[in-house]
């Protein structure tokens, strides 16, 4: 096999001092590792972006995690969070007032957030009935009063997630003073 081996690749010294495989070597260990890590990471975790993301790769790409977003939320949403730290929403507090002007993404001279023309869905609600006040014969419409949309309806007491959910996140503080953990989160929109 060792034989073969220098027939084919060289011997394994040359193969390792070669300019070519330490590039690769600083390639597969280098950003191009981190940029996976990062990617699995955020999106396994479910994370809901700011507005004006227009799609993970992009926000990815440009952010440099200088905080612009953070401080510009009047809300105080917005957290760099993961490794590399990207912005993410977290509604354990309040939900996403999508404010006129998107100050968020206005911050941002990275052009990792742009500003957004158009108010755009970050997410849709996702109802989780184990942990629902509702299940155990209470009445409950902590989340349908929170709802600036009108996008939950009760249906036999029990919350229903309708089409018009733009994933605001203000049902879930709503529903955490009620029921640990909120029977209510928030799922990333679908890229196109």
């Amino acid at each position: 096999m060792r034989a073969l081996r220098g027939r084919i690749f060289g011997p394994r010294d040359s193969l390792m001092a070669s300019p070519f495989s330490l590039e690769r070597r600083r390639f597969l260990t280098g950003r191009f590792a981190s940029s996976v890590r990062a990617k699995v990471v955020h999106k396994a975790r479910g994370s809901i972006f700011p507005p004006g993301t227009e799609n993970f790769e992009r926000l990815f790409s440009s952010c440099d995690a200088c905080g612009g977003c953070v401080e510009g939320c009047p809300k105080h949403l917005i957290h760099l969070e993961g490794d590399p730290p990207l912005p993410v929403l977290r509604f354990d507090r309040s939900g996403c007032l999508f404010c006129e002007g998107y100050p968020c993404a206005a911050a941002c001279d990275r052009n990792a957030l742009t500003l957004p023309t158009v108010k755009l869905p970050i997410g849709t609600a996702v109802f989780h009935s184990s942990y629902c006040a509702s299940e155990t014969g209470s009445e409950c419409r902590m989340c349908a009063s929170a709802c600036p949309q009108k996008a939950i309806d009760l249906i036999d007491g029990r919350p229903h997630i309708n089409e018009s959910c733009d994933g605001c996140g203000f049902c879930i503080p709503a529903c955490s003073t009620v029921s640990k953990p909120a029977a209510i989160s928030i799922e990333p929109r679908r890229e196109t």
